[in-house]
């Protein structure tokens, strides 16, 4: 391949400062954790020729880009009795130009020296780098930043690179290239196994637009598991009761669970299928108007492949029998239709298909008519801001704690 491989598991360590006459001057490679970079850089500015002095002048660059600070390496002697040791100094320059300002690298931050080891494998020499977990001391804004270097360094043909992170920030998604590169790892009956999914077209635009333009999508790849809801007022109000801890007495949060508004009963089928690709456990609550077979945007039906296969035939006949029901019957029907739905990891609020107090707003003003009343007092635009705000008013409600429960229970995150 002409490459060298770089794991960079440890790109922590602080440079080692003081260095013999003989190792100025000469010949330096740079180690993957970076403790000799002082030398490595001192030795590119003062001793090579014109081409590394070019690199030199391209890592500090890219260390500017990545932290918007200067940077710049000195010597100082440190005379010992038997031997001249020679002190290196690290210095990150910033401020305006004004008012300049030199700190010693050592107070610059862990965030600012992992940068600069970073700028150093990212130039020169084409390599092939391995991070594991490089966002550790990084600012999500320079997280994103690295990532943007990282990839115009591969697009340039010279690296390539293969990058372990549980960081949101660090996914890149501004190309259906980057989802077909993304490799997602899976805890499953105490063994690890790779996920790597094939998207039809429409999914990988969905997937596109949600993860580019949406930091919480992103965090899909991270969760152990995904609620979908139909929009932002759910969305609100129940993350709002479950961080106050209901259910088992853990949150979300605590759960690392994210739950995620679809904008709508027909977009829960795209969804469910890009966490089936991924292999997220997911589970849906929608309202009751989503189970009825009369429903062209009925959610089981957009389940395909992800419906168990024993359920199929029990999922059509529902189809047939919606048409012409007295309303006892509707209601029978419903209940069996909720039953099977729940089985497909489905939950409903709703005490029937349709009608007075099927979707959730009317549940929510039949529950608290009056914390409703005064929520929409404050003239909140976000339907989001609205559920929040409801619920910080509010006990969460039994049906809800219920279906978090089951929830719980399908993701197997029920806590001992």
């Amino acid at each position: 391949m002409g490459k060298r491989l770089f794991v960079v598991d440890n790109i922590r360590s602080w440079p080692t400062g003081s260095y013999g006459a003989a190792e100025l001057g000469g010949p330096v490679d740079l180690e993957a954790d970076g403790r000799n970079l002082d030398l490595y850089l001192f030795n590119l500015k003062n001793f090579a020729d014109a081409h590394d002095r070019e690199l030199f002048r391209e890592i500090t660059e890219r260390f500017k880009r990545l932290t918007n600070c200067e940077l710049d390496v000195a010597l100082s002697p440190r005379p010992d009795a038997a031997t001249a040791f020679h002190g290196l100094t690290l210095r990150v320059i910033g401020g305006s130009e004004s008012d300049r300002t030199e700190v010693p690298i050592g107070y610059a931050g862990a965030g600012v020296w992992e940068l600069l080891v970073l700028s150093g494998l990212l130039s020169g020499q084409g390599r092939f780098l391995v991070f594991d977990e490089p966002a550790l001391n990084l600012h999500p804004s320079r997280q994103r930043r690295f990532l943007q270097e990282l990839r115009d360094c591969i697009g340039s043909g010279r690296f390539q690179a293969v990058l372990i992170t549980h960081s949101p920030y660090l996914v890149p998604t501004e190309s259906g290239e980057d989802f077909s590169r993304i490799v997602r790892f899976v805890l499953e009956d105490g063994r690890t196994r790779k996920q790597r999914p094939s998207m039809p077209a429409e999914i990988r635009g969905l997937a596109l637009q949600r993860f580019s333009q949406f930091g919480d999508a992103r965090s899909f790849l991270f969760a152990r598991g995904v609620v979908l809801v139909e929009g932002d007022l759910e969305c609100g109000a129940i993350s709002g009761w479950l961080r106050k801890g209901v259910g088992a007495g853990r949150s979300a949060e605590d759960l690392a669970i994210v739950l995620y508004s679809v904008g709508g009963d027909g977009n829960f089928g795209p969804f469910i299928r890009l966490l089936e690709g991924w292999g997220i456990p997911w589970a849906v609550i929608c309202d009751g108007k989503a189970l009825d077979p009369n429903n062209p945007n009925r959610v089981l039906e957009q389940l395909e492949e992800a419906a168990p296969k024993d359920l199929r035939p029990e999922l059509e006949r529902f189809k047939a029998e919606r048409q012409n029901l007295q309303p006892v019957k509707k209601n029978e029907l419903f209940e069996a239709i909720k039953s099977t739905a729940e089985r497909c990891w489905i939950f409903t609020l709703s005490a029937g298909f349709s009608g007075k107090g099927e979707d959730f707003a009317d549940f929510l003003k039949s529950r608290f008519p009056g914390e409703w009343n005064a929520v929409q007092a404050e003239k909140l635009r976000s339907q989001f801001l609205q559920g929040a705000a409801l619920a910080e008013r509010t006990a969460c409600p039994g049906e809800v704690k219920a279906v978090y429960e089951k929830i719980l229970e399908h993701l197997k995150l029920i806590p001992e």
